[in-house]
C-alpha cells in the first residue's frame, strides 16, 4: 500500500511519497548520467545527512496532488518509472497541393520540429515516445512528401520521424487534440512560412520555446543541425518556471533534478562536486541551470539532446586537444572581406584560421568543430540575396492655378499622410483635398505621402496635361539594391564663352538640372524607408555675370516611411516665367502718334510648380 510521510528537519517539512514494498539501499550516486523521466511538477526529497532539496513547479498539480517526488542520491526509495508513449496510428492524406500527415499517440503530445537538407526533410522529435505500430519507413508519395521514416533512440527515449520531401516546402503543425497531431505540408512560396499553431503557453509547457523559433523555410537550413543551434533550442527561450530551494545539496543531485524537470539528458564530468545553497523563486529551469553553472565555475556543452557539464577549465582544455576541421564555403551575395571581419570575432583565438580566395569568392575555415558550426551559422544568416527596390519617379511642371483649382493646397508640414484622398474621376472645380484652407502659398519645400491613390493621381495628371496646364519633364525608372543610393538627373547644360590669355576662347557649361537621390531600405514589415534628396538648379537669365546666367539652387531633404507601392510627393519648387509679346501692323505702326493704334504689347507672368513623385516598389524575385 502507498503511504506518505512528513519529516521535519531544519525547520522544514519535506514530503516523501514512497511504496512500502520497495526500498532501495543504493541509488545512482556513482553513475552521473541522468536521463529525463518526463515527470514534471513538485519535488521534495530527503537525501543523506538531512540535506534539503525542494523543487516546486509554479501553479501545477499532478495526478490530483500538489507535487510529485523524485529520488536523488542517497535516498531510501525508488523513483517511479517513466511512462513511455507510443504511436498508435499514422495516416497520410492529400488535399489539393497540401499533404496532411495525422498522428495518434497513446499519451500527451510533446514534440520539437526542425529542418534538414541533403536530403531535404522535416524532422519531428517526440521525447518519451516509442515507435508503437511503426516498424519501418512508410512510402507516402503524395504531394511533396515521399516517405516517413521512424527512428527510436533507446538511451534518450526519443522517437524521431523524418518526413522526406521532394522539393522545398512550408509546413503547418496543428495539435488537433491532446493525443493527436496534424502535420500539413505544401510546396514553398516566397510569401509562405512555417507555422506551429500551439500557443505560447503550450510551447512553454511542452518544449520550452516560442513559435517564433519554428519559422522559416526548408531551404534555409544546412546539411546538418548546428551544435550551437541545438544548444540554443535546449537552453534558450522561455522554459517552465519552478521554485528551487537547495540547502547544502549535492551538485550531482541538483543536476539530476534539472535533467528530470527539463526532459533532457545530462552527463556530468567526474570533476563536478560540491554542495549548493540556493533559493530561486519562480524562474525557468534553464535560468537556474545557467546561474548554478556560472556560480560554481562550471560550463556546459550540448550535443544533440544531451547536455554535458564539466568545469570551465576542463572544457577549455578539451577544446585545445580537439582535432581541427577545415571547411570551404563559397560566398554568393555578401562582401567576402566584410564576412572575414565578422568571423574573426567568432573563431578560436589560438587555433582558428580564416582565409579567403577572392577569385572564387570562397572562405577557408579551419577550427574545432563547434566553432566551424558557429561560423557556418553566421554565414548562412548573412550571405543572403539582397532585396531590390524599383524607384519610379515622375517630374512634372504644373500651373499653380491648376493645383489651386483642384484644392491641392499643400502645407509646410513634412510627411502628411493622406490615406485616401478620394480623388474623383471628373474635374468640377471643387476642392478635392483641402489641407490648409487659410494657409498662404508656401515659399519652401514640402513632402507629402499618398497611399492607395495612384489611379486617381493618374487621372488628375492626365486632365492637367490635356488642358495644357502641366507637362511631364521626365519619367525615369531605376532599380537599386536595398540600402544603395539611386540617382536620377534631368535638365540641361547651358553653354557660355570664356577667354583667357593662355587658352584663348573656350566654351564651358553650367548645369541647370533637377537631381534626385533616393536611398531605400526595406523594413521587416516590408515597408520602404527612404532618404530623399531633391535639388533644382535653375538658370536666371535676368541676372548675368559676363554673359553667364546665375544659378538659383533649391534643395529638399526628407526621410519617409511608406507602404510598398505608395507615392511620395516632393513640391514647393516654384518657377516664374515672364513672357512678353508684341503684335503690330507692318508700316502702319510707324506712324507718329497714330501708330499706337496699330500695335499691341502684352506681358504674361506665369508661376508654375515643379512636383516630383517618387514611388518605391519591392522587386519580387522567385528563389529556386
Amino acid at each position: 500500500m502507498n503511504e506518505e510521510r512528513v519529516v521535519k528537519t531544519k525547520n522544514m517539512k519535506i514530503h516523501i511519497s514512497c511504496l512500502t514494498a520497495v526500498v532501495m539501499a543504493v541509488c545512482l550516486t556513482a553513475f552521473p548520467v541522468f536521463g529525463a523521466t518526463g515527470d514534471k511538477g513538485h519535488a521534495s526529497v530527503k537525501p543523506e545527512n538531512m540535506k534539503g532539496i525542494s523543487v516546486t513547479k509554479s501553479g501545477k498539480t499532478i495526478n490530483g496532488k500538489k507535487g510529485k517526488v523524485w529520488n536523488v542520491a542517497q535516498m531510501t526509495e525508488e523513483a517511479p518509472a517513466s511512462t513511455i508513449n507510443e504511436i498508435q496510428n499514422l495516416t497520410a492524406d492529400q488535399q489539393g497541393d497540401e499533404t496532411s500527415i495525422q498522428l495518434q499517440i497513446s499519451g500527451s503530445v510533446n514534440y520539437t520540429a526542425f529542418k534538414l537538407e541533403n536530403p531535404l526533410r522535416l524532422v519531428l522529435d517526440f521525447p518519451g515516445t516509442s515507435q508503437g505500430m511503426l516498424s519501418g519507413a512508410i512510402q507516402v508519395n503524395k504531394g511533396v512528401v515521399n516517405t516517413v521514416t521512424p527512428t527510436y533512440f533507446e538511451e534518450a527515449k526519443v522517437l524521431r520521424l523524418e518526413i522526406g520531401l521532394n522539393q522545398t516546402a512550408s509546413y503547418e503543425i496543428v495539435k488537433t487534440g491532446p493525443n493527436s497531431l496534424d502535420v500539413r505540408i505544401q510546396a514553398a512560396s516566397m510569401e509562405a512560412g512555417n507555422k506551429d499553431t500551439r500557443t505560447a503557453s503550450s510551447f512553454e509547457e511542452e518544449m520550452g520555446m516560442t513559435s517564433g523559433q519554428q519559422e522559416g523555410s526548408l531551404y534555409e537550413s544546412g546539411s546538418k543541425a548546428s551544435v550551437e543551434d541545438t544548444c540554443g533550442n535546449l537552453l534558450g527561450g522561455q522554459k517552465e518556471r519552478y521554485t528551487f530551494d537547495f540547502q547544502d545539496a549535492s551538485l550531482k543531485n541538483i543536476f539530476r533534478i534539472i535533467s528530470d524537470v527539463s526532459g533532457f539528458n545530462v552527463v556530468l564530468s567526474p570533476d563536478v562536486s560540491g554542495n549548493v545553497n540556493v533559493r530561486l523563486v519562480d524562474v525557468g529551469w534553464n535560468t537556474a541551470l545557467e546561474l548554478i553553472l556560472d556560480n560554481y565555475g562550471l560550463a556546459r556543452k550540448c550535443q544533440k539532446n544531451i547536455i554535458r557539464i564539466a568545469p570551465k577549465a576542463a572544457l577549455e582544455e578539451a577544446k585545445k586537444s580537439e582535432p581541427l576541421v577545415t571547411e570551404m564555403i563559397r560566398i554568393s551575395y555578401a562582401d567576402i572581406e566584410e564576412m572575414v571581419k565578422n568571423l574573426e570575432k567568432i573563431k578560436s583565438i589560438d587555433r582558428g584560421q580564416i582565409s579567403s580566395d577572392t577569385r572564387t569568392n570562397t572562405l577557408i575555415l579551419t577550427d574545432i568543430e563547434d566553432k566551424i558550426e558557429e561560423m557556418v551559422s553566421v554565414i548562412r544568416t548573412l550571405d543572403i540575396r539582397t532585396p531590390q527596390v524599383m524607384i519610379e519617379s515622375r517630374i512634372i511642371e504644373i500651373a499653380r492655378s491648376f493645383t489651386q483649382d483642384l484644392g491641392l493646397q499643400w502645407t509646410l508640414n513634412n510627411n502628411i499622410d493622406v490615406a485616401n484622398p478620394g480623388f474623383p474621376t471628373t474635374l468640377n472645380g471643387e476642392f478635392l483635398v483641402d489641407l490648409a484652407t487659410n494657409v498662404a502659398t508656401p515659399a519652401g519645400l514640402y513632402t507629402l505621402t499618398m497611399s492607395d491613390a495612384d489611379h486617381q493621381l493618374q487621372l488628375i495628371l492626365a486632365a492637367a496635361e490635356s488642358e495644357g496646364k502641366s507637362r511631364t519633364i521626365a519619367n525615369p525608372k531605376v532599380t537599386t539594391l536595398d540600402n544603395k543610393e539611386a540617382k536620377i538627373r534631368s535638365g540641361r547644360e547651358i553653354p557660355y564663352q570664356t577667354f583667357s590669355a593662355n587658352e584663348g576662347t573656350k566654351i564651358e557649361f553650367v548645369d541647370a538640372e533637377i537631381n534626385l537621390t533616393v536611398k531605400p531600405h526595406i523594413t521587416a514589415e516590408e515597408d520602404v524607408y527612404m532618404k530623399i534628396t531633391a535639388t533644382q538648379n535653375q538658370a536666371d537669365f535676368g541676372q548675368q555675370v559676363n554673359g553667364v546666367p546665375t544659378i538659383i539652387t533649391k534643395e529638399a531633404n526628407s526621410e519617409v516611411l511608406v507602404d510598398n507601392g505608395a507615392t511620395v510627393v516632393l513640391g514647393g519648387l516654384f518657377q516664374q516665367e515672364i513672357n512678353e509679346a508684341r503684335v503690330r501692323v507692318p508700316y502702319l505702326h510707324q506712324i507718329p502718334i497714330l501708330g499706337y493704334l496699330f500695335k499691341n504689347r502684352s506681358q504674361d507672368d506665369t508661376i508654375s510648380e515643379l512636383l516630383i513623385f517618387v514611388t518605391p516598389t519591392i522587386v519580387r524575385e522567385n528563389i529556386e
